[in-house]
This record gives structure tokens, sequence and C-alpha cells, in this order.
């Protein structure tokens, strides 16, 4: 039969393993928006501007501003499509 220990450790320790990747594949993501946003000034400044206009500086940007932030939007979308080209081109190189 299966043993049970060992499967629950197993999914532990693979649920771990996932964890670990995912943040540091959000992380590597994150970094690569604002390395992006900071070598292009007039890019970030307009999400700024968009930001500011639709949230305001008065309080938190919350789920439902989203919708209203279509530039934020394509940064995160364009942010995600070129991070997955470029890991792609690594690893066929």
């Amino acid at each position: 039969g299966i043993d049970l220990f060992t499967t629950n450790l197993h999914c532990n320790e693979l649920f771990q393993v996932l964890v670990v990747a995912g943040t540091e594949s959000m992380a590597v993501t994150l970094e690569w928006a604002l390395s992006l946003l900071l070598n292009n000034p007039h890019l970030l400044k307009k999400a700024q501007d968009e930001f500011d206009s639709q949230v305001g500086k008065e309080r938190q940007v919350d789920e439902s501003d989203l919708s209203n932030l279509p530039y934020l939007q394509a940064i995160v979308k364009e942010t995600i499509f070129n991070e997955k080209i470029e890991r792609l081109f690594l690893f066929c190189s």
C-alpha cells in the first residue's frame, strides 16, 4: 500500500518547492518591470500620471481600481510577456 507519512512528506516538500519557485519567479518579474520603467522614465511618468488621476495620493489602490488603469495593465502584460520570451531565449541558447 501507500505509506501515508511518506506521501504527506513528499507533498509538503513539493509544496515548499513550489512556493519558493513561485516567489523567486515573481521577484524576477517585478525586478524586470522596475528595470524597464526606470530605464524609460517617460513610461514611468505616464503610468504615475494615470495612477494619480484614477487613484489619487490620499488612499491606497484597491482591486476595484484596476479596471480604470489600462496603462498599468498593459505594463504588467508586456512585462510578463517579455520576461517569458527572455527566459525562452536563455533556455534555448
